[in-house]
């Protein structure tokens, strides 16, 4: 998997820690379906470390869930701002 974090991103990341956790996640659709999707949380893991791949990119730690590991597409990580709040976006998509 190959990232690209805006510079903005990567500051509100630093400001909450420096670290992200991107994982093995489902996304569910109305009709009760699910669907194996890339999910991403700011923070230090819960899981022991062993499940991850820790790397670095532009100054923040990313632990990619070992599950991951096939994916080989890009995870895109941004920053969205409205009025007074902030949040990261992420969007994954399959090069």
């Amino acid at each position: 998997m190959k990232f690209c974090i805006s510079t903005v991103a990567s500051d509100y990341i630093k400001q909450k820690g420096g670290e992200i956790i991107i994982f093995k996640g489902n996304l569910m659709s109305c009709c009760g379906g699910t669907m194996p999707n890339p999910m991403l949380e700011v923070g230090h893991p819960r899981r022991p470390l062993e499940n991850y791949r820790i790397l670095e990119e532009m100054g923040v730690t990313i632990y990619l869930d070992n599950d991951l590991l096939p994916y080989q597409g890009i995870a895109e990580i941004g920053l969205m701002k409205n009025l007074f709040w902030k949040s990261i976006s992420f969007n994954y998509r399959e090069e």
